[in-house]
């Protein structure tokens, strides 16, 4: 009997640490989000720059090399706007990335 409580203990010990993982990891924000045919995605070796690909991701352009968003943190497909998380704070583009303002 003892052994079948512990046993119990530790499944429900299990699903508390597992639940809060999941409602975390659904709370990040991508950094790579398809968006109509292109794939967008912030640059993996320059942060501060947002590349697109329609060709699956076998080739990259880049759609935004400006420096006064800061560093791109993670993108969202938000209807009408791409928003981004960035070192400066919360911005949008109505471009596919190309143009960004602050929120």
């Amino acid at each position: 009997m003892k052994t079948k409580s512990i046993l119990t203990l530790g499944l429900l010990l299990g699903l508390l640490f597992l639940v809060p993982t999941q409602i975390n990891a659904q709370k990040t924000m991508p950094r790579l989000i398809q968006l109509g045919n292109e794939i967008i995605r912030v640059n993996p070796e320059k942060p501060t720059q947002i590349q697109y690909s329609t060709s699956g991701g076998r080739m990259w352009s880049s759609s935004y090399t400006g420096s006064s968003c800061g560093v791109f943190h993670s993108l969202m497909d938000n209807g009408n706007e791409l928003l981004a998380q960035t070192s400066k704070g919360l911005y949008y583009s109505t471009s596919s990335g190309r143009m960004w303002s602050k929120r």
